[in-house]
């Protein structure tokens, strides 16, 4: 991070309250932004979605939403992100009429935002622009699954995300999978934003960082953070000189529920994304309220003995009033008493590694089958791919590396 870069202390809008309770972007409602201002965060990664319902005005709105999130944002003084998850659980989206948004050549199956829409948020347009990055959230795990959940909320979606590796070598995939996220980030945005993706699985970091992106680890979630966010800053620091940098994001969920984590964990984990020296730091989620019980979109409404009955970092009482939980008193503390407090003497490029594990970055993170515990999904064979191949299950040779970290 530079000197005259602002640390980055955010909060994830997935799950919004006021979008998926009263159908209200969050950039439209103040008290959103004062929930925000009371947590002590100076970023939002606002999700977006593509706009569908007014047929060849489809792209003028997209591009005056954007406007209208940095206007917002530029209002208070916030700092933004564009998370662009959508395609992760649709199967298609025609922002032109009769036309698919998410279907790219080889049947595959992503997001680019057109760069018409961002132009008017970043230089020359805009001279002191707030858009940080545009972000892929969970990018290896849709390449590793063929996007299995984009016909949510079945999971049978089969096409492959960025690169189609069937048929491939796994340098042949690797070297495929790195040409095109350089490609995407080089011939489509060509823009001074950043690429980013969310990453839960300790693998293909490297991949993303060599073409150029930065690759985040979510924190906490269904994983161990060490180890995770070891791959993570191990390939920013390796792959700097191409544009990769380190950031992190806590997130509350796990497998077994929403909050699926104590408060206490949450602010390991900020601590720990702090002290590494990330230049970015984030929580998922602000305001989520959990899964509904019933609907398409139903889930696991268990939530961690330590979590209040509904919420996240913020409850809402109704559409004006909310409190910040257990959790939102944590990253209120954190952000506006711990970090003045303790300024950093270093940050994440001050890491030298002492340990370097050699290998293909092939997608294998450890997956085991559904027969196996203690995660009771287990490894759906969907997801057993490496680097999206249904031909190269995991195999010995690719779990070989796993047997390193215990030993470290």
């Amino acid at each position: 991070m530079k000197p005259s870069e602002a640390l980055i202390l955010g909060v994830d809008t997935a799950g919004s309250y006021h979008w998926t309770g009263h159908g209200t972007p969050p950039w439209q409602v103040d008290a959103f932004f004062r929930s925000v201002k009371a947590l002590g965060a100076n970023h939002i990664n606002f999700h977006v979605h593509p706009i569908t319902h007014a047929g060849k005005r489809n792209s003028a709105l997209m591009q005056a939403m954007l406007l209208d999130i940095d206007r917002a944002c530029r209002q208070r003084g916030l700092y933004y992100t564009l998370s662009i998850e959508a395609p992760n659980f649709a199967p298609k989206a025609e922002i032109t009429p009769g036309v698919n948004e998410y279907e790219h050549s080889g049947d595959r199956h992503f997001w680019l935002l057109r760069p018409e829409w961002l132009q008017p948020l970043l230089p020359p347009k805009q001279p002191k622009p707030l858009l940080r990055a545009v972000i892929y959230d969970e990018a290896a795990h849709m390449q590793l699954s063929n996007n299995k959940y984009s016909h949510f909320p079945k999971a049978d979606f089969d096409k492959p995300f960025f690169v189609d590796t069937r048929g491939m070598t796994m340098p042949k995939a690797w070297a495929a999978l790195v040409n095109e996220c350089g490609r995407i980030r080089s011939n489509h945005y060509r823009l001074p934003v950043p690429l980013h993706t969310e990453q839960v699985w300790p693998d293909l970091f490297h991949i993303f960082a060599r073409a150029g992106w930065t690759a985040a680890p979510k924190l906490l979630k269904e994983h161990l953070n060490a180890v995770v966010v070891s791959v993570a800053l191990g390939a920013a620091v390796q792959y700097q000189d191409r544009g990769a940098r380190f950031w992190v994001s806590p997130d509350l969920w796990s497998p077994l529920g929403y909050p699926g984590h104590p408060p206490e964990s949450l602010r390991s984990a900020l601590l720990m994304g702090y002290q590494l020296g990330a230049e970015g730091i984030y929580v998922e989620n602000i305001d989520y309220q959990g899964p509904p019980k019933d609907g398409p979109a139903a889930g696991p409404r268990t939530r961690h003995p330590e979590a209040p009955d509904r919420g996240s970092l913020v409850a809402w009482q109704d559409r004006e009033t909310f409190a910040l939980t257990a959790y939102g008193k944590v990253v209120h503390q954190f952000y506006t008493q711990y970090v003045p407090r303790h300024p950093r003497a270093l940050d994440w490029r001050t890491y030298r590694p002492r340990v370097a594990i050699i290998r293909l970055p092939d997608g294998g993170w450890g997956q085991f089958s559904p027969g196996h515990k203690p995660v009771p999904h287990g490894e759906a064979s969907s997801r057993d791919r490496l680097l999206g191949n249904p031909e190269m299950p995991l195999d010995k040779a690719a779990s070989e590396w796993l047997h390193v970290w215990p030993i470290l």
